[in-house]
Order: C-alpha cells, then structure tokens, then sequence
C-alpha cells in the first residue's frame, strides 16, 4: 500500500486501506485486513462510511505531533529482523 492511500480523519484516526461494501464477501475482507494489522500490533478496527459506501480500516493516532510522526513512521515502515 502506498503511503498516498492514508488520509486522516478530522485528525483523530487514520485509513489504512478501504473495501466496497458491494463485494459478494461484504466486510470480511476488511475484517480480515483489520485482524492481520492487529497481529502486527496496530490497533486497527473496520468502519463503514456511508458517503462512500466503503468499508474503512482504521486505526486512531494519538499524542503529540512528533508522537504521531513516529507512528506513522512505524505503520510505513516493513518489518525488519533486529540484529
């Protein structure tokens, strides 16, 4: 995911990534996105946004603005093995 798919919301969480509510599967791919963002250790839960008629993945950011940087920092970031 590139880091021009997060947008924020009224600054309080952010869009990790986004589903169609028209899929045949209906929430669970985000529910399964979700869940494995979780496992990652980022507090991610699934909205709906009605205008858009989207699943949303979020996750909230909080703290200072160099607390948030450092997050998203950390979300962009891949996983790298500590030698």
């Amino acid at each position: 995911m590139s880091p021009q798919s997060r947008t924020s919301l009224a600054g309080q969480c952010t869009v990790l990534e986004r589903f169609p509510a028209g899929s045949p599967r209906g929430s669970w791919p985000a529910e399964e996105y979700a869940a494995a963002q979780r496992a990652q250790g980022i507090d991610a839960q699934v909205v709906m946004d009605l205008g858009s008629d989207q699943f949303l993945v979020v996750t909230t950011v909080t703290g200072t603005r160099e607390d948030k940087l450092q997050q998203f920092d950390d979300l962009l970031a891949p996983s790298l093995p500590t030698s």
